[in-house]
């Protein structure tokens, strides 16, 4: 038998070929990724987009100077909401006329995670994820999106604030008592309100590609619940409920104390309401302010137990008990009387008083272990407004002498609430939009800077802190610089920490005539030592124009602004906790701080 020995050897030579070309293959597909990324140098892949805007073939210091251009642009310049012929512009940031406490972010760009997702792109470490990206950016290109927060239900407030004006809610058909014609049914009314939900979404679908353009705010038409011909079948049942007034209504089950619904009154809060599709009487809005003025009396706050030190023994001694407070809950009063006179027809009716339990209570102050001073905190607010300087004064009286047990998470908003007139503190105004709005609450982020320092200086385990958006001078440490401040704000951000040391801690607040604001922290050292870095200026962003607003708020001529323009800060310090058995705990703080745009409200409202 003959071999074909040429053609053994082409059979192997192609082979051999084969193989090689595999080879080549694989090896051009592994090693050309890496020559891609070289080539390329410390630049990011072209083609990467973020809405309109190519990110490609730029290096990291570029692309963040450019984000930081576009993101400085809209915090500026506001988004501009549309509904007919009015228009308002909305701000990032809220801004107040008196407090810079009273300052926060409606919107939050998170440039250094848009930055990082541009280049993590050029970072993946998966082949087949690597080659879909290299075939994407040169035969196409990858869109990307911004990273933000977003205060949804704010913004909507600010939306309704400005634009709720403009609406006509839908109206039920309602009896009403006129004298000398008794009982008529008004009619009902379709109404037209905006959908500021709908708004606020597309404003967050639009942040995600970077589109700056107007939104239109859509009214929804309104059918009411109550119409002309239902209402009318329920006047003639009225008379005999009338027959029961005057109506006693006893402060709680076990008091004498009462006070009456005349017919008089009776005749003032009568309305109708739906429930589960039944028509029938209850008591209007107008009732809930009765109810407020005949039961003004008996709200009580609950008190804190609360301690100081006598300086001439050093030893704790209390100067306040605990006490339950009482509260009308004025809702639930309100469904209580509707239903003992609508449904039960029950001779009388009582108020919802609930007992509200103090936070700290009185505790045996001779076994607490509070033997010397752990750590101090100052800051100044000489220069504040009357209303600030009142609110930080009222704040610091309700953290004096308050103990946080050991183990304990102390929450600085809960210690301060209610932010209420009724609870001592006095409101700025603060600007949404083109108008301007009462807020209550300025001064208490320079209990929270203060506070915070104080637990720096302590050693103590911080578990929540946020910085102001602003870089405000009243926070500024000994070198000038931010960095070290807290703020609060109702339900959130907090300032908290846990009282990680083996004995009770008691706070001391110490205002100064001069602005000079103390808080002493007072337990037994367990020989922790703490100390902080310097701060350090990471970036800083210049300081933005002034804006003008025109607003029908202010007599035409007249002009209200808030603070000046301030430049922007990103800076950080270190935190290191240093135990008795040689445990080291570090912690960076870092803080990030927006332009401060001085906004300028110009009236063009009536003289």
């Amino acid at each position: 038998m003959k071999i074909n020995i040429f053609r053994h050897n082409k059979i192997k030579y192609l082979k051999w070929v084969g193989l090689g070309v595999l080879l080549t293959g694989i090896l051009i597909f592994i090693l050309f990724p890496y020559v891609f990324d070289k080539i390329l140098g410390d630049k990011s892949y072209p083609n990467i987009y973020i809405g309109n805007e190519n990110f490609g073939l730029l290096t990291e210091k570029e692309a963040g100077e450019k984000l930081e251009k576009i993101f400085r642009k809209t915090e500026t310049e506001g988004f501009e909401f549309i509904a007919g012929a009015n228009r308002v512009l909305v701000a990032s940031t809220i801004t107040s006329l008196g407090d810079p406490d009273l300052s926060y972010s409606l919107i939050d760009f998170d440039h250094d995670k848009t930055l990082e997702n541009i280049f993590n792109i050029k970072k993946e470490r998966n082949i087949f994820k690597k080659w879909q990206y290299i075939v994407d950016t040169l035969l196409g290109q990858i869109n990307l999106p911004v990273y933000f927060d977003m205060d949804k239900e704010k913004i909507i407030e600010v939306l309704k604030d400005n634009f709720s004006v403009f609406e006509q809610p839908a109206k039920d058909a309602t009896i009403v008592y006129i004298p000398r014609r008794g009982y008529v049914v008004k009619k009902e009314k379709i109404g037209s309100v905006f959908d500021y939900e709908k708004a606020v979404d597309e404003l967050s679908r639009k942040l995600v590609v970077l589109d700056f353009s107007s939104i239109n705010l859509n009214p929804v038409y309104k059918n009411p619940e109550i119409y002309y011909n239902e209402a009318l079948s329920m006047v003639n049942k009225i008379s005999d409920v009338e027959k029961m007034m005057p109506y006693k209504v006893f402060f709680d089950k076990d008091s004498k104390k009462f006070f009456y619904i005349t017919l008089s009154d009776f005749r003032k809060f009568i309305t109708l309401r739906k429930k589960k599709d039944v028509l029938e009487f209850y008591f209007n809005e107008k009732f809930k302010d009765f109810l407020k003025e005949k039961t003004k009396d008996l709200n009580i706050e609950p008190q804190n137990a609360k301690f100081e030190i006598d300086e001439e023994t050093g030893k704790v001694v209390q100067f306040q008990e605990s006490k339950e407070g009482y509260l009308v809950d004025i809702q639930a009063s309100l469904d209580r009387i509707a239903d003992d006179v609508f449904i039960k027809r029950n001779q009388f009716s009582y108020l919802v008083i609930e007992k509200v339990k103090p936070q700290y209570t009185t505790a045996d102050v001779n076994d607490l272990g509070i033997k010397e001073l752990l750590g101090v905190g100052r800051s100044n607010f000489a220069g504040s407004p009357p209303n600030r300087m009142h609110n930080i004064k009222v704040a610091s009286d309700k953290l004096n002498g308050l103990l946080i047990p050991p183990g304990e998470e102390f929450s600085l908003v809960k210690a301060l609430k209610p932010f209420t007139q009724d609870a001592g503190y006095l409101p700025e105004l603060v600007i949404k939009g083109n108008k301007l709005i009462p807020e209550l609450g300025g001064g208490v982020c320079q209990i929270g800077t203060t506070l915070f320092r104080s637990v720096l200086s302590a050693g103590l385990e911080i578990t929540e802190r946020r910085n102001h958006s602003f870089a405000i001078s009243y926070y500024r440490d000994e070198e000038g610089l931010p960095g070290t401040d807290a703020t609060i704000y109702d339900p959130k951000p907090d300032f908290r920490f846990i009282n990680n040391t083996p004995s009770y801690i008691l706070i001391r607040t110490i205002v100064g005539d001069d602005g000079e604001l103390v808080y002493e922290l007072w337990g037994t050292t367990d020989g922790r030592r703490a100390t902080t870095t310097k701060t350090k200026v990471l970036s800083k962003t210049p300081a933005p124009q002034t804006k003008y607003i025109e607003t029908p708020d202010l007599p035409k001529g007249k002009t209200e602004c808030s603070g000046s323009n301030v430049p922007g800060y990103t800076t950080e310090f270190t935190y290191i906790v240093e135990m008795p058995d040689g445990d080291k705990k570090e912690k960076v703080f870092k803080s990030y701080y927006k332009p401060w745009q001085k906004v300028c409200l110009v009236g063009i409202g009536e003289q």
